[in-house]
């Protein structure tokens, strides 16, 4: 005598194999339903899909179940032209759709170059034309069974799937074509990418441009703090003894480089135009001229008391001052120069 579970729960035969249920259960010891169209209620009653009967749902019930004027013929329904399913309730397309689209009930969903309702049957050519012997030839810039996708930039390199004349390129690789191996974090929008390779920034280093680089300051609390007497993104500038240069310079490597009439080691003094041509001294832009000269650039001559008396052949200056008769002469040159 074989022992089995549960003596198969009664649904079945016990064998040197084990349980072998009857139809419409299952399990190791045939405990559990086996519906083929149907479920159980929670009060433990079955309920059979549509059209389906029998304790395990298994037969078939075509009678009064065949529909859109479907005949039922040994337990099965015989459909009328336009219709099929085991029910008929699945309706027919004509001709196939000409094998260039699905039918979906009825209705046929044309596969992409293809239209004509409802049918399928006609030609669809967006951007191009078919020519016969050569089926479908797309204008310059388009692609498809129906000319309708617009090609990509250098097909995107291999590097991404163009979408309407966009590429979209896989994760390691950027650019209108897809052309370009992106960089580690894109360097941190620190440096350029190029082939891959980050070129850091001034300040920054690293493979990713991650990292501050300072020569001679540190980076403290998220601000740079360069030493003393210097400045710039790397604390590399030598600063200017006079801030800013006062205004009327630029400050390189630590010397003031003075813009026009400016000068000093902080461009603080005005220059004089001319030098005051050597009759004056230049005082914060303006000349102030030795005795006898005058005029903004001291190039006028000028007497306090005086003649000046023109010969022929030579000028004579005679200058009074305070009872001192000073006379000087001047020749005149050949062409009549002085």
């Amino acid at each position: 005598m074989f022992s089995c579970p549960n003596e198969c729960s009664f649904n079945g035969y016990c064998s040197p194999l084990g349980c072998i249920c009857k139809l419409g259960w299952k399990g190791s010891d045939c405990s559990i339903r086996n519906l083929t169209r149907g479920q159980i209620q929670d009060d433990g009653s079955i309920l059979c899909e549509e059209g389906w009967s029998g304790p395990n749902c298994d037969q078939f019930q075509c009678a009064n179940y065949c529909k859109n004027g479907g005949k039922c013929l040994i337990d099965a329904c015989v459909c009328p032209e336009g219709w099929t399913g085991s029910s008929c309730q699945i309706r027919q397309c004509r001709e196939s759709c000409n094998h260039h689209g699905v039918c979906m009930n009825g209705t046929c969903v044309c596969e992409e170059g293809w239209n004509g309702d409802p049918l399928c049957s006609k030609r669809m050519i967006f951007h191009g034309d078919f020519i016969q012997g050569n089926g479908v030839v797309c204008d310059d810039g388009w692609f498809g069974p129906a000319c309708n996708y617009k090609e990509c930039l250098n097909n995107c390199s291999g590097n991404g799937i163009c979408m309407n004349g966009t590429c979209f390129c896989r994760n390691e690789y950027t650019g209108e074509d897809c052309a370009f191996l992106k960089c580690l974090d894109d360097c941190h929008n620190n440096g350029k990418c190029e082939e891959g390779v980050c070129k850091c920034f001034k300040g920054f280093i690293g493979g990713n441009c991650s990292e501050r680089y300072f020569i001679n300051g540190k980076f403290t609390n998220g601000a740079i703090v360069c030493d003393e007497g210097w400045e710039g993104i790397q604390c590399d500038r030598k600063k200017c003894k006079v801030m800013n240069c006062s205004g009327n310079g630029f400050c390189m490597n630590g010397s003031c480089l003075c813009k026009e009439n400016f000068t000093g080691i902080g461009c603080e003094k005005r220059t004089c135009s001319g030098d005051c041509n050597g009759n004056g001294v230049c005082r914060n832009g303006t000349c102030e001229c030795r005795v006898g000269f005058m005029g903004e650039k001291c190039d006028q001559r000028w007497f306090l008391h005086g003649n000046v008396i023109i010969f022929k052949n030579f000028i004579t200056l005679e200058i009074n001052i305070s009872l001192m008769k000073l006379q000087t002469k001047s020749f005149v040159k050949k062409d009549g120069r002085v």
